[in-house]
C-alpha cells in the first residue's frame, strides 16, 4: 500500500477535483467507481489540518538593513553588472530571500550613514 503525505493545500485541491469528477460523471449518467467514492469519503472526514503558530513580530532594530542590487551599485557609483559580478566572485556578501538577492548595506564600501 501507498502512503501520500499531502499539505492542507494538496488535500483540497484533490478532494476539489475529485468531487468535479463525481459531478461530470453523475451529469453525463456515468456510474461513479468505487475507488472515487472512496477517495472522496476518506478526503473528506479528514480532521482539519493544525495550522501553524502565526510568525511572530521582528523588531527591525534587529534586523539588517538591506540594498537591492540596483541601491547597491548606486551607492558604489558603479554598473548593476559590476555589483552582480562583485556578489558573483565573493566580494560583496549576499542574502537571499527565495529568489530575491539583498545585500548587508553595511558590507557595501564606502557607504554613507
Amino acid at each position: 500500500m501507498t502512503v501520500l503525505v499531502l499539505g492542507p493545500g494538496e488535500v483540497r485541491a484533490m478532494l476539489a477535483g475529485l468531487r468535479l469528477l463525481e459531478r461530470e460523471l453523475r451529469r453525463n449518467g456515468h456510474p461513479i467507481p468505487a475507488p472515487v467514492r472512496a477517495a472522496v469519503a476518506a478526503l473528506s472526514r479528514q480532521d482539519p489540518p493544525e495550522r501553524a503558530d502565526p510568525p511572530r513580530p521582528v523588531d527591525p532594530a534587529h534586523m539588517p538593513a538591506l540594498a537591492t542590487i540596483a541601491e547597491a551599485a548606486a551607492t558604489l557609483n558603479v554598473s548593476r553588472r559590476t555589483v552582480e559580478r562583485m556578489t558573483a566572485d565573493g566580494r560583496l556578501p549576499t542574502i537571499r530571500i527565495g529568489r530575491l538577492v539583498r545585500i548587508p548595506r553595511d558590507a557595501l564600501p564606502g557607504r554613507e550613514d
